[in-house]
């Protein structure tokens, strides 16, 4: 039992999952980092701009006529351009949240073989997963959010807060989404 105890305390980057008893290893914050990346790129070319150029058209407004110049010498531009990017950003939180409740992993973190789980190796729960996206709406708040990426968990502030981590994937989950 000591032994137990002492070589848990070794591993800083490993958790137990009580249902199988599977060590499985944190990912690296560059995985992460990366997966963002590769998502927020997805979101922004097949979610965003088709949305925000519909959303501007409906407006009565070509995407080509934005400028600042165009904006700021039009008021009605400014209710417009709120709306459409609250829009915006709730769809991206609707991207992140529902890929992982129903996947475990968003588009990047599949093609990168890390998921997200809670401290019991599921799904996060739409709770979880609300929570732990609710940052990547508003930039700072992301970035003071990753500072707990380099606590020994290497969890996010909002993964604390939701009981979630971010974890290497194994082989064989990879294959059943396909």
């Amino acid at each position: 039992m000591v032994e137990k105890r002492s070589r848990q305390k070794k591993s800083k980057f490993y958790f137990k999952i009580p249902k199988n008893k599977a060590e499985k290893s944190i990912a690296p914050v560059w995985k992460r980092f990366v997966a963002f990346v590769i998502d927020m790129i997805i979101f922004s070319v097949f979610i965003n701009e088709p949305f925000f150029s519909l959303y501007l058209s409906r407006s009565g407004i070509m995407s080509s006529e934005i400028t600042l110049s165009y904006v700021m010498l039009n008021p009605q531009m400014d209710g417009i351009l709120t709306t459409a990017s609250v829009i915006s950003s709730l769809l991206l939180l609707v991207y992140f949240s529902v890929l992982e409740i129903m996947f475990s992993a968003t588009v990047g973190k599949y093609l990168l073989r890390i998921s997200v789980e809670d401290g019991k190796g599921k799904s996060p729960s739409i709770l979880q997963a609300l929570l732990r996206n609710l940052p990547k709406v508003l930039i700072p708040v992301l970035v003071i959010d990753c500072l707990g990426m380099f606590s020994a968990t290497r969890q996010r502030i909002a993964d604390m807060i939701a009981g979630t981590y971010v974890v290497h994937t194994p082989k064989n989950f990879m294959e059943g989404l396909i």
